[in-house]
Formats: structure tokens, sequence, C-alpha cells
């Protein structure tokens, strides 16, 4: 086992380098929303993959134009400095997932491109002419954190908590105006709030709190869920589907 995990070590050297050195590492996904921003909207695209170990941080995303509507889309590691890193537990790999703000971007369709082990890759975005002049075309609930378990089975129910802060007890969010909308392997999650009429507006924080259900997902892979919030703001959670094997070795 030793001599594995030397080989390993030796392995991840050669290929990423000297402390400190800049290497381009293949990403396994970029989440690109195909049809669900509008020009007023900030453009964001997630990038997902794996670091060789905890030995090895992210140095930069590069997000970078290689014509009036396509993208190149890149990620960079460096070596980290520790004398840990021929430990066992170090040489283990770590997942990692960071969102891209890119701004606004006239309407139009964009395409991105990025490089996975497989083979090249190519995601289609579709920007739309704003519908009005304000940031939201809706208004969307204030969500700032949303939680899923990182890692799922197939059959399992799939589920999102929403939370955030409402400023007036004039709002509120309910179950029956969250839309959930699924493009491939991201489920956007649309929060409306809803106005309150006839009462008189106290100012303080009130608590939302809502599940959302996905489902079960039956594919094996990674998936993301989108979640609009106010003011052109966004979360954003990347999970992972694996097939639940029965004790026989049989799969459901």
């Amino acid at each position: 086992m030793k001599n594995i995990i030397i080989l390993m070590s030796a392995l991840c050297f050669l290929q990423y380098g000297y402390a400190g050195e800049t290497k381009e590492l293949e990403l396994e996904e970029v989440f690109i929303i195909e049809n669900g921003f509008d020009s007023n909207d900030d453009i964001e695209i997630t990038v997902h993959g794996q670091l060789p170990s905890a030995c090895f941080k992210i140095d930069s995303i590069a997000v970078d134009k290689v014509q009036e509507f396509e993208f190149s889309v890149k990620a960079f590691i460096k070596r980290k400095n520790l004398s840990g890193c021929t430990n066992e537990i170090l040489n283990s790999p770590v997942n990692f997932s960071q969102t891209i703000a890119l701004g606004e971007l006239p309407s139009g369709e964009y395409f991105f491109n990025y490089k996975n082990s497989l083979s090249a890759q190519k995601r289609r975005m579709l920007i739309r002419p704003s519908q009005s002049d304000s940031i939201d075309d809706n208004f969307y609930a204030p969500i700032s954190s949303a939680f899923i378990p990182e890692l799922i089975n197939t059959t399992d129910n799939a589920q999102v908590v929403l939370t955030g802060i409402f400023h007036s007890n004039c709002f509120k969010l309910m179950p029956q105006d969250i839309q959930v909308i699924r493009e491939g392997n991201i489920f956007i999650i649309i929060p409306k709030s809803r106005l309150l009429s006839l009462r008189v507006c106290k100012t303080s924080m009130y608590s939302i709190n809502q599940i959302v259900n996905l489902g079960e997902i039956n594919k094996e892979g990674h998936y993301m869920v989108h979640i609009r919030s106010l003011s052109g703001l966004s979360v954003n959670k990347v999970f992972h589907v694996k097939k639940r094997y029965l004790p026989t070795g049989n799969t459901l």
C-alpha cells in the first residue's frame, strides 16, 4: 500500500509540477443555464471539477472571449508548499465548485467551450431581451442560502431547503409560488414573493424556510440547483447522484 501511495504522489508531481507552478486542470462540468437569463440579469456560469489532492488550490478560472458570442472556460491550479503532501489522506481528490459572474450581456445566443477528461465540450446559452427596466422582471424572494446533500442516491427523494429573510411582514413565500424548471442536469428554482394586501406592514426580520421537492433523479452524474433571488442575484449548489446498490450487489 505504501508503494502505491508513493507512486500516486510521483505521478501527481509529474503531471502538476513544483509548488507554486500553475497548471491547467480539466473541468468535469460547466453548468450553463440555457434558457433563463435576461439582458438585465447578472449572467453566471458555475464550474465544477476535482483537485488532484488537498495539496492543490484553485489559482484562477479564466473565461475568455474568443469570438463576439463565444467564450472559452479554463481552470488553473497551483500546488501548495506543504510538508504533508506525501501523506495518504492529503493525496485524496477534493471536489470544488465555483460560480463566475460575467455581469450583464446583450441579448443573443452564446456558446461556452471547455475540456473535460473525455473530449471538448460546448454549452449554449440564450439571453433574452429584458421585458422591463427594473433589475428583476419578477419579484423574487430574497433567498440567501440553500442546502442539498452533496451526494444522493438514485432512489432518494431529492430535496432542497431554501432560506432567507424578509424585512417586512407584507411579503411571504408560499409553496405554490415556487416553480421548478429542469434543464438537463440543472434544476432552476424560481421563488416568487407574494404581497399580502390589506394589512399594515411592519418592518422587522421574518424568516424564509421552504423545502422544495425535486423528486427522484434516476441518472448518475453531476447536477446543480440554481435558485433565483432578489436584485438579480442567485444561489447555486452543485450535488452528485450515484446509483444505489443493494447488499446483494444488484442495483435498484
